[in-house]
């Protein structure tokens, strides 16, 4: 489970209660976690140690980096994604420094009962749900150590895969997605595969964005990579009270 913090210090406290009878509690951990910003709120704990910086100079959004078997962001219970053959999306943003590695991995317990997406060898987008492949081959690769927005839709049993916006591959996957705990950046189960880069903004969820909602993500959020880019609140308060957008600027202004 996950919990937030709202004093300098909190106990947590396991407690046995039975009338007759012993209990045994082994295996506590705690640890820090990444909030999950929507509205299932499910954060990812964080494994090891993983570099937190800026995605351009000045930015205000940061991007995760350092992916190994032992640095990790990962969420322990993802049943909530067991859509079995049903539509599932995953998208968000990747500055790779290498040919090879994993976006996000739900493989678990075996291959054949989760979902990967990652760059294959030669730079290809390659999608895995269950037993069933989409590998985007025959389009050209990621540009290395350039921001990419990349995402995967499966709907109705066909797997689309984007760039930037732009799909450049559909194929058949209806695989049977079961899956318990969720991990970016790495994929453990077949020996490694760990992404040589950085990751940004990353989204998963039960359903299927259209092609356009795909397209306006990807204008919407491709200016916070920018340098300069900001896009925080500050201050005690979250609650928009005013917006104003700059039409010679293009620059939307947020007051709490």
């Amino acid at each position: 489970l996950t919990f937030k913090a709202t004093t300098a210090t909190t106990y947590l406290r396991l407690y046995g209660h039975t009338a007759n009878g012993t209990a045994t509690v082994d295996n506590v951990s705690v640890r820090p976690a990444d909030p999950d910003r929507s509205v299932n709120n499910k954060g990812l704990a964080v494994h090891g140690t993983l570099t937190k910086s800026p995605v351009a100079t000045g930015s205000e959004l940061v991007a995760y980096s350092g992916w190994s078997a032992a640095n990790t962001l990962e969420l322990s219970d993802a049943s909530h994604l067991n859509v079995g053959t049903g539509d599932i999306y995953g998208y968000g943003w990747v500055k790779t420094l290498d040919t090879y590695g994993t976006f996000f991995s739900s493989a678990y317990p075996s291959v054949d009962e989760g979902m990967y997406f990652s760059i294959n060898p030669d730079s290809k987008l390659y999608f895995r749900a269950g037993a069933t492949v989409v590998n985007a081959q025959d389009y050209p690769n990621l540009i290395s150590n350039t921001w990419t927005f990349v995402a995967v839709v499966r709907k109705s049993g066909v797997a689309h895969i984007y760039a930037d916006g732009r799909e450049i591959f559909s194929g058949s996957c209806a695989g049977d997605i079961q899956q318990s705990k969720l991990q970016f950046g790495v994929r453990p189960y077949d020996g490694g595969q760990n992404l040589a880069g950085s990751l940004a903004l990353w989204r998963i969820g039960a359903g299927a964005p259209t092609a356009n909602q795909i397209r306006k993500i990807y204008e919407d959020e491709r200016r916070l990579f920018e340098p300069g880019a900001a896009c925080t609140l500050s201050g005690s308060s979250d609650a928009v009270t005013a917006l104003a957008h700059d039409p010679v600027t293009d620059l939307l202004h947020v007051g709490t």
